[in-house]
C-alpha cells in the first residue's frame, strides 16, 4: 500500500516535487501512520492564505470533503479551497504562506 501511495503522490505532484516541503515517501509514512490514510488537515485546524488581495490570512477549517479520489476541497470560515491549492495559495503554517506570497510578488 506505501509504494502505490508514493505513486499516487508522484502522479498528482510529479515525480521531482515536494509536498508541503516533504517528499512523497515520508508523506506516505505519514498518512498511514495510523494504518489508515489521514486527511492533510482537520476541523479547527488554521490554514493560511496567500492572497493576491488580501495578502496573508488566516482561516478555521470547517469541512474536509472527500471523493473516491481522496480529498477534493476544505471549507474554511472564510472561503473554499481546492486541494491542489494547498502549496500554491493556501499552507499550515504563516511562514510558508507569506514566502509564497513574496514568490509570487517577485515575479
Amino acid at each position: 500500500m506505501r509504494d502505490r501511495l508514493i505513486e499516487k503522490i508522484h502522479d498528482f505532484f510529479g515525480a521531482d516535487s515536494m509536498y508541503f516541503g516533504v517528499d512523497a515517501a515520508a508523506l506516505a509514512d505519514h498518512l498511514l501512520a495510523d494504518g489508515w490514510i489521514r486527511p492533510p488537515c482537520k476541523v479547527g485546524d488554521t490554514v493560511w492564505i496567500a492572497g493576491e488581495y488580501r495578502g496573508v490570512y488566516s482561516a478555521i477549517v470547517r469541512t474536509v470533503f472527500f471523493s473516491h479520489s481522496g480529498v477534493e476541497m476544505v471549507r474554511t470560515t472564510k472561503c473554499d479551497i481546492p486541494f491542489h491549492d494547498f502549496g500554491k495559495v493556501a499552507f499550515f503554517t504563516h511562514e510558508k504562506a507569506e514566502k509564497a506570497l513574496a514568490e509570487r510578488s517577485a515575479k
